[in-house]
């Protein structure tokens, strides 16, 4: 006999249920990087996988409409607001994009393709560039997201298992004020004061690691001790 399938607000509940499991059994000084980082992790990879599958169908050089303007916005609702953009620098701390949560829009499937020749090589290995390889913090999710460029050198060095970049010039969008205004209910995003919906949500996966966030606020994790 065939199980129905589960809906959307089934998965959250599940998903978050699996989250509250990691966060109430792994231990904060026992980890570099807290396992709830990990588990955000299949999420991130989930969006930048289907991002990047959808752009190698297109034509070579085709623009994926999602392009470099690709911001919270994307992910969450259009008229999203209220979310803290701050200028920071941790020159001591590196990340590991091919461990941490990251999201990357890959928009041009020539570009997939040359640099998945170029990069990588014994002569060519992947480099961070400090004007070309930005990043957002999204706190406290732990994810992070590129901006002005570098999106698709990044990916490949992910794909390749080879790339670190030093948090030397990177800027942290505070979520936290959000919390107190809306959730996310596998569907839709919700006005917390009046229970109305705010709009639809354009992503799953994000829509549910956002709920997680609310479940690291209550636990007081921090993505390698940075907090706000």
């Amino acid at each position: 006999m065939n199980k129905m399938p589960l809906s959307n607000k089934e998965k959250l509940s599940n998903i978050k249920f699996h989250a509250e499991e990691v966060l109430r059994h792994g231990f904060k000084d026992r980890y570099t990087i807290h396992p709830i980082f990990t588990f955000i992790k299949i999420l991130t990879d989930k969006i930048t996988a289907n991002y990047a599958a959808e752009t190698i169908t297109e034509p070579i050089n085709e623009r994926k409409v999602y392009g470099e303007c690709f911001d919270i916005k994307n992910l969450m609702y259009s008229n999203v607001n209220c979310v803290v953009c701050k200028e920071r620098s941790d020159k001591d701390i590196s990340v590991n994009l091919c461990t941490c949560p990251l999201i990357l829009s890959p928009w041009n499937s020539s570009k997939i393709c040359n640099l998945n020749i170029s990069i990588g090589s014994s002569n060519n290995p992947w480099k961070y560039d400090i004007i070309n390889h930005r990043l957002d913090l999204y706190y406290p999710l732990g994810v992070f997201v590129t901006y002005g460029g570098g999106n698709h050198s990044t990916l490949i060095g992910k794909l390749k298992g080879k790339a670190t970049m030093p948090l030397t010039r990177y800027r942290i969008l505070d979520l936290t004020p959000l919390y107190n205004e809306i959730q996310f209910d596998g569907e839709n995003y919700i006005d917390r004061k009046n229970g109305e919906i705010i709009e639809k949500a354009l992503n799953f996966e994000f829509g549910c690691i956002f709920e997680i966030g609310s479940l690291i606020l209550e636990y007081e994790v921090y993505f390698k001790g940075i907090k706000i």
